[in-house]
């Protein structure tokens, strides 16, 4: 599932990483997920106000440049594909009517095939919506 870039403002995280992260880091992550809301299994959506927190639990910042675990998208939100390597901003269109465009946010070559609405509507890529690499409307 992608994140709606509208109602995400602030850090995306990403959870699949190398290094350890503390156990009161996970707890902490798994508490807070609201699927689909803020966590999509693979990006997490958070205030701009844990950074430092993220840090202790042990996720890399801004400072390890493109390898960093979380960016502050409401500071680069048209850049932040180009300050880490692991994220994109895609434009979901929609294939059925009722629905507007919007922008989302997912990891880079991941093969997710939803996402949410401003309305928490769960759309589906190819039958409600589509976004790169466009598939059209298969159903």
């Amino acid at each position: 599932m992608a994140l709606n870039a509208d109602t995400h403002w602030g850090l995306m995280l990403r959870v699949d990483v190398a290094q350890p992260i503390t156990q009161d880091g996970w707890r902490y992550l798994l508490t807070e997920a609201r699927y689909p809301f803020n966590f999509d299994g693979e990006i997490f959506g958070l205030h701009s106000t844990m950074e430092d927190r993220l840090r202790d639990f042990g996720f890399r910042g801004p400072e390890a440049g493109v390898a960093a675990d979380f960016v502050d998208v409401d500071i680069g939100f048209r850049t932040a594909g180009t300050t880490v390597d692991w994220i994109e901003r895609v434009d979901v269109v929609p294939l059925v009517d009722g629905i507007k465009s919007f922008w989302a946010w997912k990891l880079k070559n991941s093969c997710v095939y939803t996402v949410t609405d401003f309305a928490d509507r769960v759309l589906t890529k190819g039958t409600d919506v589509d976004w790169p690499p466009h598939i059209g409307k298969i159903y």
